[in-house]
């Protein structure tokens, strides 16, 4: 057989069968570092979001039902500034004018 197809004995295997246990603690500190991150992200994205819905909401029901659409009911943040009142558009009421009630 050429020595091009020969299997090369010499060779230490890739990755022996029992990882070291200095290796396995570094992987799990490894792995629970990435997942204490990934759950902050998680609550940082939830209050933004809490926190637009917060804003954007006709009121208390309205909040409730958008914050339970996205799963995080019961996690609203506390108001940080007055919540603008909505008013309808101009247009909206004027058929619904009371102009000429009177008559």
């Amino acid at each position: 057989m050429p020595p091009d197809y020969q299997l090369a004995s010499s060779h230490q295997p890739l990755s022996t069968p029992a990882a070291p246990r200095s290796s396995k603690v570094k992987a799990a500190i490894g792995f629970a570092d990435g997942r204490a991150a990934a759950e902050k992200a998680e609550a940082v994205q939830r209050k933004r979001a809490a926190r637009t819905v917060a804003v954007h909401s006709l009121d208390a029901e309205d909040r409730g039902v958008l914050l339970s659409m996205l799963g995080i009911a019961g996690q609203e943040p506390a108001p940080s500034a007055p919540q603008p009142v909505h008013s309808p558009q101009p247009g909206a009421v004027a058929a619904w004018s009371t102009q000429g009630v009177g008559r």
